[in-house]
């Protein structure tokens, strides 16, 4: 499946949020060491959701159903993940309190780790087991609408989306708000 990668990366978003909030909260400016941390992060994220959905993709090849199959993967997950989680922020956490001139340059890297993988191991139990649903309820919608002939209803939908998603671009961008052509600017 070329969608289930991307449920796999969509909790590095969320670790990058955690590592800024773990700045914010102990006063440290983002750093290039800061980025390292986020880069190790962002491994010990994906393999956390990599290991949810293989989990769940191998209940489904013994032929159990989307739900049955995310549900106890999800459980049978909860530990390994929690544990990973607690024990690398454990390792972490007196090189993020430490007060020496030495260890002064690593707290970043520490800080981002950290604050990261503690705030993404929250999504990547609640809303990765989500999307995977998601995705298969978009599957079943997809071979239905092939079904009953409905491919151009479906062609519409994505024409749609992709126009929704354009114009919110735009918005955030400041084209929607007028902030380009009040200051003269193309």
């Amino acid at each position: 499946s070329y969608a289930q990668p991307l449920i796999i990366m969509t909790s590095i978003p969320f670790g990058v949020a955690g590592a800024i909030f773990g700045h914010l909260l102990m006063d440290y400016s983002l750093s290039l060491v800061s980025l390292f941390g986020i880069v190790a992060l962002s491994g010990v994220v994906v393999n956390a959701s990599l290991v949810l959905i293989d989990c769940a993709n191998g209940k489904r090849r013994l032929g159990h159903s989307a739900l049955s199959s995310i549900h106890p993967a999800s459980i049978q997950r909860f530990r390994p993940i929690l544990l990973t989680t607690v024990t690398t922020f454990g390792g972490l956490a007196p090189m993020i309190w430490e007060t020496s001139r030495q260890a002064r340059f690593l707290i970043p890297m520490a800080l981002s780790l950290g604050f990261g993988i503690v705030f993404s191991t929250f999504i990547t139990l609640g809303i990765v087991p989500s999307l995977y649903m998601i995705l298969e309820d978009l599957k079943r919608f997809g071979r239905s609408l092939v079904k009953k002939g409905g491919v151009v209803e479906l062609g519409v939908l994505l024409v749609l989306a992709a126009a929704a998603g354009a114009l919110g671009w735009f918005w955030l961008d400041g084209v929607g708000s007028g902030e380009r052509l009040m200051k003269g600017r193309p």
